[in-house]
C-alpha cells in the first residue's frame, strides 16, 4: 500500500478507485473531475518537479505516488489489483501502452484508458489487446470534413467511472453562438474543462490562455459530463 511519506492517509482505505498517471495540464483536469465526482484516486507521477502537483494537492487532497508507473511495485503501490480503473495521461505514448498492459496483466477487470498519437493504431490497440479507450491527438485535434460540422458537435470519445460518462467533445463555434464573446475561463466555469483551443488560421494550442475570448469559427475540445456537454451544444446553436 501507500506509505504516509507518499502523501497517504494510511486511515482511509483505497480500495474501488481510480488510478491517474501523469499530472500534466490535461492529468490535472481530470484530477479536478474526479475529485468532482467523488471518486478516491491516486495519483501516480514520474517527475518530482512537475508543476502540476501542487495544483492538484491543493485543489483535490489526492495522494501522489513519485514513481514511474512502467515499474510494476509503483502500480503495487497504488494498490492496482483494487483498483477499478486506470487514466494514463502522459504524452509518452510508448511508455503508455506499457503501463496498459501491465495493469490488464495485474487486474485482469480494470477499466484502461490512455492517449496514443496515431489513431490507426489506437483503434488497432483497443481492439488487439482489448483495451476500453484509446485517446487519439490526432483524432482529438482533426480537422471538419464539412462546413455544416461548424454548426455541430461532435463526441471525440469517453470514458465511464462507476457509472458516470466523461465525455471528449470537439466544437466549432457558430455564428451568433452564446459562447461568442465568453472566454475560456468563464466556461470552465460551467463545470467542464477547455483540453484545446483553435482560432481560425491559428495552430491547435494545447495550453491555451483562459483569458482568450471565444469567437466565431473557434474550435474547442472539451470535457465534462453528457448533461455539460448537452448544456453546451444548446448554448453553441446559431440564433
Amino acid at each position: 500500500m501507500i506509505s504516509k511519506k507518499d502523501g497517504y492517509n494510511p486511515e482511509i482505505e483505497i480500495l474501488d478507485h481510480v488510478i491517474l498517471v501523469g499530472s500534466g495540464k490535461l492529468g490535472t483536469w481530470v484530477a479536478k473531475l474526479l475529485k468532482e465526482m467523488d471518486e478516491d484516486v491516486v495519483v501516480i507521477e514520474k517527475d518530482p518537479e512537475n508543476e502540476c502537483i501542487e495544483e492538484i494537492k491543493n485543489e483535490t487532497n489526492f495522494p501522489i505516488l513519485i514513481g514511474d508507473a512502467t515499474n510494476v511495485d509503483v502500480l503495487e503501490k497504488a494498490n492496482i489489483k483494487e483498483a477499478i480503473a486506470i487514466i494514463i495521461t502522459s504524452n509518452d505514448y510508448a511508455a503508455n501502452l506499457e503501463i496498459s498492459l501491465k495493469a490488464r496483466e495485474i487486474n485482469p477487470d480494470i477499466r484502461i484508458s490512455f492517449r496514443m498519437f496515431d489513431q490507426d493504431l489506437a483503434e488497432s490497440i483497443k481492439k488487439m489487446f482489448n483495451i476500453e479507450n484509446v485517446f487519439s491527438v490526432s483524432a482529438l485535434a482533426a480537422p471538419p470534413f464539412a462546413i455544416s460540422a461548424l454548426t455541430k458537435h461532435i463526441i471525440i470519445d469517453s470514458f465511464e467511472i462507476n457509472g458516470k460518462l466523461l465525455n471528449f467533445s470537439r466544437f466549432y463555434v457558430c455564428r451568433n453562438s452564446e459562447l461568442c464573446g465568453k472566454t475560456l475561463e468563464e466556461l470552465e466555469k460551467l463545470n467542464l474543462r477547455v483540453i484545446m483551443h483553435k482560432k481560425r488560421r491559428k495552430k491547435l494550442d494545447f495550453h491555451p490562455n483562459l483569458t482568450l475570448t471565444i469567437e466565431r469559427g473557434d474550435l474547442l475540445l472539451l470535457m465534462a459530463s453528457s448533461n455539460i456537454i448537452e448544456k453546451i451544444a444548446k448554448m453553441n446553436k446559431p440564433t
